[in-house]
This record gives structure tokens, sequence and C-alpha cells, in this order.
């Protein structure tokens, strides 16, 4: 097992003083640890990458710095797109360095905004990495996990967490091909959200008639979210060039 920092080992644990006894104890069972490892380029900044691959390769919570003035968001964007931004360049990070059957988990909260972060969809055009599920993150299952803001040792309260697994799809088959036999499969499971009538997929809502769909869809907030989503679309063309 590696377990990796962005932070050096002096930044860690200034920031998060308890570290220091938790890498003595990660360090007694074992585990390699690296400091100054970049999720977005584990080529380039986890050692041993060219030589090793991975059974599972996990982010907890990856969660960006927020912009703090202005200026901030005119060089940097959004938050949301900053949060995209980095969960979907860890996938792609991370893809090379599987096992055949490796996957990559995103455990990340489902409230407002993360929700917003849409992680499901963030491996969109970096076939033949696909994602296969979602499932439920219960910190119970965890005894002394313990969370930690971005920036400071205050930790936040692990409610609605849900766990994202991405893989590589080693299936000699086209991404269109691939897409039509998984929602074959998942029909036959349960009745997927959107193949509703009154389904708004930019806003992932179900209505009951096609009047509160029209509603719906004059709204402000369904507006925004369809500016969202086609700046988005734009900028994950010009990342696939």
């Amino acid at each position: 097992m590696t377990a990796t920092s962005y932070d050096s080992y002096q930044e860690l644990v200034e920031k998060y003083p308890e570290s220091e006894e938790i890498l003595k104890t990660l360090k007694e069972i074992d585990t390699e640890i690296q400091h100054g490892v970049d999720a977005t380029n584990l080529q380039s900044t986890l050692k041993g990458s060219t030589d090793n691959k991975y059974d599972r390769i996990i982010f907890q919570f990856p969660l960006v710095h927020p912009n703090e003035t202005r200026e901030d968001y005119v060089s940097q964007g959004s938050d949301l797109f900053r949060n995209r931004r980095l969960v979907r360049n860890f996938i792609k990070s991370s893809a090379p360095l599987l096992t055949e059957k490796g996957q990559i988990h995103i455990t990340s909260k489902d409230v407002n905004p993360y929700n917003l972060w849409r992680i499901p969809k963030l491996a969109t055009g970096l076939y033949p990495t696909v994602y296969i599920e979602e499932i439920p993150f219960l910190a119970a299952d965890y005894p002394g996990y313990t969370s930690r803001n971005v920036v400071r040792t205050k930790s936040f309260p692990l409610t609605a967490g849900k766990t994202y697994i991405f893989t590589v799809n080693n299936v000699k088959e086209t991404e269109e091909e691939y897409i039509a036999r998984k929602s074959t499969e998942t029909s036959k499971k349960r009745k997927r959200s959107d193949s509703y009538a009154f389904y708004c997929p930019v806003c992932d809502i179900r209505t009951t008639c096609l009047k509160d769909l029209e509603k719906h869809q004059i709204t402000k907030s369904h507006k925004k979210n369809v500016q969202i989503e086609t700046a988005w679309s734009k900028e994950i063309e010009i990342s696939k060039e």
C-alpha cells in the first residue's frame, strides 16, 4: 500500500499536527509514504509509477482551495469547474496505473454543491476509462477515520457520502458499443431515472407531467445549469485535443 500527500512532510505536519503520529503508524505496518504527489499528474510525481500497477487508487473527498478574490475567479475559473477539473484530471492520471481489473475510487459528499460536480460524468471523453457504479460511503465502516478540511486541521461532517467507481474497459469494443451494452444491463436491473418521460437531464430532476417539465425549463436555475453544462462541454472538448 502507498499513502500520498500533496503537501511536503513539513507542510503536512504543520497543517495537520496529528498527521505525524498517523505517519508513524503507517510506517509500522510497512506502508510506503510519498509526499509532494500531484493527484492530477501521478506519472511525474508518484515515484515508481512507471514500474508499479495498482488494484485500487483512492481519492477521499477531493476539494480545491476555494477562490478568495475576484482575481482568483478570473484567472482560475469557478470553484465548480476547478473541482471538476481536479477530479477529471485525477481519473485521467490514474487510469494508466491500474492493473487489468483495477479501479479508481472517488468519495465525495452527496449534497450541494458537491453533487453539482457530476462525478459519474467526469470520465466523458476519456474512454476506455469508464464509470461503473456508486456505493454509499459509511464512515462507521472505517473505525478511526476522520475527515480534514483542505486548508486546516478542522474536520467536516461525513454525511450523505458516496464512493464513485471507475475502471478501464478491457473488452474490445468501441465507446458506443460499451454504452449500449451497459445501458441494456442497467435497464434489466432497474429503471433508470433518465428513462422517465418528464426528466430533465441537465438538472437531474424528474417532474410528474409535461406541463411541470416545461415550467421547470424556463426557471432561472435550469437556464443557469444549461449555461454551465454548455461551457463545460466546450472545455472538455478542448482538453481532448
